[in-house]
């Protein structure tokens, strides 16, 4: 069962994650390569996952949202050898916000998780260039 995707957000946290998830495109349009594709991609479809409402839809969406994110792990991963200082935080930084995103009680938790999401990203962005 896929319990995550199936949970219920108030319109205003709906909101704000949005929010968040058009910071990171706009700001992932700047960027260029395949990191920047990636990323414009991972969070185009993590919004359309957390707009969707709860249907079978949303259940594809789910899964292409996980798909995405491996494949910028992947594309991350690829671009450099050994792993730099900044990747390791970039990686400590996402799982940060992995306890954030499993915090369901607090308020806006998903947001958060996006804003490290963001973070993180952006520390692996700054490392490849």
């Amino acid at each position: 069962m896929l319990l995550r995707q199936m949970a219920i957000y108030e319109p205003i946290s709906v909101r704000i994650d949005l929010g968040v998830h058009a910071i990171a495109i706009a700001s992932g349009l700047q960027l260029n390569g395949p990191y920047a594709a990636a990323f414009v991609t991972m969070f185009s479809v993590s919004a359309l996952y957390n707009a969707w409402p709860r249907n079978r839809i949303k259940r594809l969406l789910w899964r292409m949202d996980h798909a995405s994110i491996v494949i910028f792990a992947i594309v991350s991963l690829s671009l450099f050898k050994p792993l730099p200082l900044p990747i390791s935080l970039g990686c400590m930084t996402y799982l940060t916000g992995g306890l954030f995103l499993m915090w369901d009680s607090l308020r806006f938790h998903n947001a958060i998780w996006h804003c490290f999401v963001i973070i993180a990203a952006f520390v692996h962005y700054e490392a490849i260039v």
